[in-house]
């Protein structure tokens, strides 16, 4: 930063060349942005019953390839899939267009749905599962379950962690 000396009567004042300042300012507020904005935008994954249409042929694909913040919608109907494993990633899984159940492919056996690691973020809404041994299993987890229905399992929610 450089001063140039000038007078105004019989003032003296300095003038600071500010070009450096302006670029420092400049990379300041352009990163300051970046930390308010925190990070990417979240994604919404669609998946549709048989694997046929949406982002993603099975929900555990889905989650496979979403990101902790992203969504994943479920479309209205009957999904026969277990052992859907959500290990770490904060995301959300909801309907659209109807109700949804998750049905277990072998009546009787099996987890629907385990979530696993998740400090909080995790939300599940309004799915009805359907033939578990359990429907969900939450271990060392935490997060915002509402309006789910179990029906013909050994058991509905397992805690553990």
């Amino acid at each position: 930063m450089r001063k140039s000396a000038g007078h105004a009567g019989n003032t003296i004042f300095f003038k600071e060349e500010v070009i450096g300042l302006r670029a420092a300012s400049f990379l300041y507020v352009l990163f300051s942005l970046v930390l308010v904005s925190g990070k990417a935008e979240s994604r919404t994954w669609y998946v549709y019953p048989g694997g046929v249409g949406g982002d993603a042929p099975t929900i555990q694909a889905a989650v496979d390839s979403a990101s902790s913040g992203d969504w994943i919608m479920l479309k209205s109907g009957v999904f026969r899939e277990s052992g859907i494993i959500i290990d770490g990633k904060a995301i959300q899984i909801d309907r659209f267009d109807g109700l949804v159940s998750i049905v277990s492919p072998i009546s009787g056996e099996g987890t629907c749905i385990t979530v696993r690691n998740v400090p909080s973020g995790f939300t599940l809404n309004s799915i009805t599962f359907k033939g578990f041994e359990t429907a969900v299993a939450i271990e060392n987890a935490s997060g915002y379950f509402q309006w789910f229905t179990v029906g013909s399992c050994s058991r509905g929610v397992a805690i553990s962690g």
